[in-house]
């Protein structure tokens, strides 16, 4: 360490190369240290010179230890060093290591700037505009629920990883920060998903990321165990529907075409009332209401005739908007005092036609291009349940309500 020194420069005092900058008030002095890291001025007072200058040979040594350059660390990149310390724990490799590996993977791109957040902003604003989407065998523009349900995982994605340069993100640091959110197992998947998206744009040519790999493409979920999808029996459904008779008869075509057609919430809502086909007995639900985007057929069964007949919406959807039926839902649970898992009708739906038809039928019904998802996880809830499937398709609205005819020509 250099010789302890005071010099006096325009009223500052110079010790051991820090300025120490008395700060006179009416009532006390204070003794303000300045240092320069980077052209950013930091300052830091103390009560009495003795103790600026205390300080002034705290900074000297370190200068001293740790070379002058390390001085010019600001608290971000300490915060940096000491989390990359961490991931290289136990590797044998050092920092300097780890970051000339870094340069020879070409995985740091000084010439593409491009933060995560730029990224995301970028893509989101390209799915809003573009007319085609990624994937070629489905055409068209995206819809507003995938815009905003990719929205939503993306911008967690933005918020935690801000500026990290998007050329950067690996494999590891992607799935450090998934295990780091504690997701659910499906949750994880479905954000990895988006950000596969994401990158799968971006490396497009005349894309931000030209050729860059995708970071989720090789990320894999941990296996869980598998359970049976939960179900309502027979007798909670017909208490569901006889609730909605009394306080939300406007919401019943739109729980029954989920119980009894499998449709999808988000196919019910697109599906007009014309669909219906009364003379053929079936429901056409288009490519563009379908999940899928394929036309399909699906037969209307002799119980939902009868309670669509007996609660028509000539002019309208068979659902209602997602705010409404979240309401009717909330209001329901809370009546009956009864959870509503996941998709719960679509699953009694596929669960006791199954036991009455089948895999094949109930897998054309559902829109499923195969048995596997049916017989993955509805085989063995459907086994025995035949008794338990007849009672379910023969929940029909009260008497006085069923018209002996379609209230339509």
């Amino acid at each position: 360490m250099p010789r302890k020194q005071t010099i006096e420069r325009d009223g500052v005092e110079v010790y051991l190369g820090f300025r120490i900058r008395a700060r006179r008030r009416q009532t006390c002095t204070r003794y303000r240290v300045e240092v320069s890291n980077r052209g950013v001025r930091t300052r830091r007072q103390f009560p009495t010179i003795a103790q600026a200058r205390a300080h002034c040979v705290t900074l000297a040594r370190d200068r001293e230890r740790l070379g002058a350059s390390a001085l010019n660390l600001d608290d971000a990149d300490r915060q940096d060093a000491a989390r990359a310390k961490q991931l290289l724990a136990g590797s044998g490799l050092s920092i300097l290591d780890a970051a000339r590996i870094a340069l020879d993977s070409g995985r740091h791109r000084a010439s593409n700037p491009v933060t995560v957040a730029d990224l995301v902003d970028k893509f989101l604003g390209w799915m809003l505009d573009t007319p085609v989407k990624l994937s070629a065998r489905v055409p068209g523009p995206y819809r507003p629920t995938t815009i905003a349900g990719i929205e939503k995982q993306l911008s967690l994605f933005a918020r935690d990883l801000n500026q990290t340069p998007a050329a950067d993100l690996d494999p590891d640091t992607l799935r450090t920060w998934l295990d780091s959110r504690q997701f659910s197992p499906a949750n994880w998947d479905h954000h990895r998903r988006a950000v596969s998206i994401l990158y799968t744009w971006a490396a497009r040519d005349g894309a931000p990321l030209a050729g860059a790999d995708n970071p989720a493409a090789t990320l894999r979920a941990s296996p869980t165990p598998r359970t049976l999808p939960a179900i309502f029996p027979p007798s909670t459904v017909a208490n569901i529907l006889a609730w909605l008779v009394d306080h939300a008869p406007d919401h019943l075509p739109y729980f029954a075409a989920g119980f009894f057609a499998g449709l999808r919430p988000e196919e019910r809502r697109r599906t007009h009332w014309t669909a219906i086909d009364w003379d053929a007995g079936e429901i056409l639900i288009t490519a563009a209401a379908s999940k899928t985007h394929t036309d399909r057929l699906v037969t209307l069964t002799p119980n939902l005739s009868a309670w669509l007949r007996a609660y028509p919406r000539p002019d309208r959807h068979l659902g209602a908007s997602a705010a409404a039926a979240t309401r009717t839902r909330a209001k329901l649970r809370e009546a009956l005092a009864i959870p509503w898992p996941v998709d719960v009708a679509r699953h009694c739906y596929a669960t006791y036609h199954c036991a009455l038809h089948g895999m094949d039928a109930t897998a054309e019904q559902l829109g499923h291009t195969t048995t596997t998802i049916l017989h993955r996880h509805y085989r063995g809830l459907a086994r025995n349940r035949t008794p338990a499937a007849t009672a379910y398709f023969s929940i029909v609205p009260p008497e006085k309500l069923s018209p002996p005819c379609p209230p339509l020509p």
